[in-house]
């Protein structure tokens, strides 16, 4: 009897996370399974310079958090190196070493001292490199784009924080799109794109494919600081590639949430 009831209880549990995939991200199934070998996992995460809510540096149990979701390509936004605001800390080296992965950084501004950027972390070879300054209102922006050699082939995958202004992003979003055509690669586009609105990035679903659409959780929001609560991280992927799963896990170390989605 007692068996029977614990089977009973395990079974109901197990339908409860597949409803519910953001109640325990620790033991989200679609979260976190193993991806199989023609399966690749992208996450893309605003850090906010590293500091949790309370202001106390958590690029440690950032890192650890990661680490639990074994992606195979990470797009980090907001990423410092050696400021004040993140204690003097060199982030993207930190980060390389505890990930055990291969890193690039993208420097978006100058901050004195240091600076602050964006980066990509991959478990694959990185051939090539390219940080693009973008136009800016207030605070510098950029863009940084690997090309990446997974098992199935070459691609490039885009890390972006776009602005604030509307007027600003949508020059972004233009360079972005042009950005993109000019490379054959497939290409995976991902970050903090400070929008809502479907109508700004209708010139980038023109030409791939929003994850959160495909799977039926755009209502997700990524972003919550008590005032504002909305989906503005985005991964945007090739039109070819399928989407096997996407999750929004409620990390809170950051007021933006990590996007994790499985591609092949």
């Amino acid at each position: 009897m007692k068996r029977r009831l614990l089977f009973y209880l395990l079974f109901f549990y197990i339908v409860f996370l597949q409803l519910h995939p953001h109640s325990n991200p620790l033991f989200s199934l679609e979260s976190f399974a193993s991806t199989s070998q023609s399966t690749f996992r992208v996450v893309s995460y605003n850090i906010r310079f590293g500091a949790s809510s309370n202001g106390r540096p958590a690029i440690s149990l950032i890192a650890d958090f990661i680490n639990t979701a074994s992606p195979d390509i990470i797009c980090l936004q907001e990423v410092d190196r050696k400021t004040v605001r993140s204690l003097f800390l060199d982030q993207p080296s930190k980060l390389s070493e505890k990930l055990s992965m291969k890193m690039v950084f993208g420097r978006a501004d100058n901050l004195i001292p240091g600076t602050t950027g964006n980066v990509i972390l991959s478990k694959f070879p990185i051939l090539s490199v390219e940080n693009k300054i973008l136009p800016h209102w207030k605070y510098k922006r950029s863009a940084l784009k690997a090309t990446i050699q997974t098992p199935s082939g070459n691609i490039n995958v885009v890390n972006v924080h776009l602005s604030l202004s509307k007027a600003v992003r949508k020059k972004q979003i233009e360079i972005l799109r042009e950005w993109i055509l000019k490379d054959r690669l497939p290409t995976i586009l991902a970050g903090d794109f400070n929008t809502v609105d479907k109508q700004e990035l209708i010139p980038i679903l023109a030409i791939l494919n929003d994850s959160a659409v495909i799977k039926n959780k755009s209502h997700i929001n990524t972003f919550e600081n008590g005032k504002y609560n909305a989906r503005i991280d985005y991964i945007f992927t090739p039109k070819t590639y399928f989407i096997k799963a996407y999750t929004v896990p409620r990390f809170r170390f950051s007021d933006h949430y990590p996007v994790i989605v499985d591609l092949y």
